[in-house]
């Protein structure tokens, strides 16, 4: 996003879609948010990691799919309401285990050493609003 502004997460865009009911505009921003998924789970596939983390990162990474998977089908809500709420019902189960996994390995990264500008280091201090 070069706007300056954040682009919206899949939250603000199904919220969104309550409120005005627009299934085009749904489908293109929930569009957006599927991509940066697609991203996301290129760059942690692309990701090299120790034998003692494959475990982790393959869950993180299933996770990942699982969520963007729900993601495609809640998009669908103007075509295929049924699926959409199928969807919705498994999105905040898939989004809660996403959320422990980052949370847990934020925890076990967190008196790990990364250089600034390295992926570790952006990854420890996103919350930290002092950096």
């Amino acid at each position: 996003n070069t706007s300056g502004t954040p682009a919206p997460n899949e939250l603000f865009v199904f919220l969104s879609y309550v409120q005005s009911s627009d299934s085009a505009t749904f489908q293109k921003d929930m569009a957006t948010v599927i991509e940066r998924y697609n991203v996301t789970i290129e760059g942690f596939l692309a990701i090299a990691v120790p034998s003692e983390r494959a475990v982790e990162h393959l869950a993180i990474v299933n996770t990942l799919v699982d969520v963007r998977t729900d993601l495609v089908d809640l998009s669908k809500v103007g075509d295929n309401p049924l699926m959409a709420i199928v969807a919705l019902e498994a999105y905040q189960t898939n989004s809660a285990t996403m959320t422990h996994l980052f949370e847990n390995l934020r925890t076990s990264l967190s008196n790990t050493e990364f250089l600034q500008g390295e992926p570790g280091y952006a990854f420890i201090h996103a919350a930290d609003t002092t950096q």
